[in-house]
């Protein structure tokens, strides 16, 4: 058999360089121009040298890390944890935070500008609140170490886990109950069942979730059912379960305590008082203090619309919480709420029925399927507000877009999804009326939007 000659493929041989980072971009890392392309490089400031070392490229641009830090700048901010080395929960911890906030605000621009041709002005607000102690829910991942719990969060680009007894994003409280809950998991017969906690600090009593791979002794529940009515702790379990008719396996949330009356989230300020009672397992805006904020700007925003009979639209709403804020503002409007998840659907209903709201209602649909012949959407409505996923609302803004609401209110945590459904919105006949940016999650990359739309006359 012939054997043919093949000339070897050349290996790329990746070598270190230096580089001065000249600008931040949207995920707060630093930005050079080096060798003819644009690089991305986390944990350098504007002005800073450095060596890094190339890690991918493509076309014009490239990503790198950092060897060496050759000159710092005078504005890097130096760490206030033991672990932020390795740490994934905080990669900018090394920004001020008012630089961090600026260059995110510049990089929003750009892109709007860059993907759906719109000129931002300068924000109309920038909200920011403390950068530590902010965080009133996490979800905190499990290793077994030497037979022994440990409880802590995914290292950078790693599944590695940086074990904490403590962490400087957290509230207070949860970092007083931490410890205990490691110690409580720990004393437990069925430990190496415990897939990962969540802790989540209600404006009540806190609460503590345990994922499970497979059900606890009821002498271990007994144990966790002691540790919550003693602490005064809410404690649920999420376990899988046989479905009734198919067998299949569906995860279900199961709560120990009798202490569920305590568990709950306080309306904002102004208007109708309420509560929202929910379980550890459901969706809650982390920051308490920039999720007020939020609430509040969205109701100013509403509330310049002209007097008359109101119907308000509330997608993505989770447990209400936009849809309670516009409610317990204006006993008169009609507000509808609209979620995927039934459970969350289900307690929201409840709340609004707990709370006398007479002029709520939520409803149950996919809004990424059909779901245009449901009697709601059939509607019309003087303002929607939409709070959707990192996935952004791609088929519902361009219902909207059929609909024709007179003012739109779209938060948003993903300003590329954003700047995408904004782009459909501007077509269709709204232009922007304002926008701001709130630092929900200080340290981090994330940015949470506010725009508001209004039809064009």
């Amino acid at each position: 058999m012939a054997v043919f000659y093949q000339e070897k493929k050349k290996r790329t041989v990746l070598k270190p360089f230096e580089i001065t980072a000249e600008d931040l971009d949207l995920q707060g890392r630093g930005v050079a121009k080096a060798m003819g392309r644009t690089w991305f490089i986390p944990g350098v400031l504007p002005g800073e040298q450095a060596k890094v070392m190339p890690e991918g490229s493509r076309d014009l641009t490239g990503t790198a890390r950092v060897i060496k830090l050759l000159k710092a700048s005078d504005k890097r901010q130096l760490p206030d944890c033991a672990v932020s080395a390795s740490c994934g929960g905080c990669p900018l911890i090394h920004l001020p935070q008012q630089l961090a906030m600026d260059a995110k605000v510049k990089a929003v621009r750009r892109l709007f500008y860059k993907n759906c041709a719109l000129n931002l002005d300068e924000p109309d607000f920038v909200e920011m609140g403390a950068a530590t102690h902010y965080r009133r829910a996490c979800r905190l991942s499990v290793r077994l170490n030497h037979g022994k719990v440990e409880l802590g969060f995914r290292e950078r680009s790693s599944h590695e886990l940086t074990a904490v007894s403590a962490c400087a994003a957290l509230s207070s409280r949860l970092n007083l109950l931490l410890p205990e809950v490691t110690a409580q998991i720990n004393a437990l017969e069925g430990k190496r069942k415990v897939g990962h906690v969540e802790l989540v600090d209600s404006d009540g009593i806190p609460g503590l979730l345990l994922r499970l791979t497979s059900p606890l002794t009821p002498a271990d529940e007994s144990k966790l059912c002691a540790f919550g009515q003693a602490r005064q702790v809410l404690v649920s379990l999420v376990e899988a379960q046989p479905h009734p008719l198919t067998d299949a396996e569906v995860l279900s949330e199961r709560v120990l305590t009798d202490n569920a009356g305590e568990f709950f989230l306080q309306g904002a300020d102004g208007g109708k008082p309420y509560r929202l009672w929910f379980k550890p397992s459901a969706f809650v805006q982390v920051n308490k203090e920039i999720n007020e904020r939020l609430q509040s700007r969205v109701v100013q925003q509403i509330q310049q619309l002209p007097a008359g009979e109101q119907r308000f639209l509330d997608l993505f709403c989770g447990l209400g919480n936009f849809a309670f804020a516009l409610a317990a503002q204006d006993a008169g409007a009609q507000v509808t709420g609209v979620e995927v998840v039934p459970g969350m659907v289900a307690e929201a209903r409840d709340n609004a029925a707990r709370n006398g709201f007479a002029n709520l209602e939520f409803v149950q649909a996919d809004l990424e399927e059909s779901f245009e012949a449901q009697l709601w959407a059939k509607r019309q409505y003087t303002a929607v507000v939409l709070d959707p996923g990192r996935q952004g609302a791609k088929r519902a803004v361009q219902f909207l877009a059929e609909l024709k609401s007179p003012l739109i209110v779209m938060i948003s945590c993903n300003p590329l999804a954003a700047a995408r459904d904004s782009a459909t919105l501007l077509r269709s006949g709204y232009r922007l009326k304002a926008w701001g940016a709130l630092d929900m999650f200080p340290r981090t990359s994330h940015l949470e939007l506010m725009l508001t739309f209004a039809r064009q006359e």
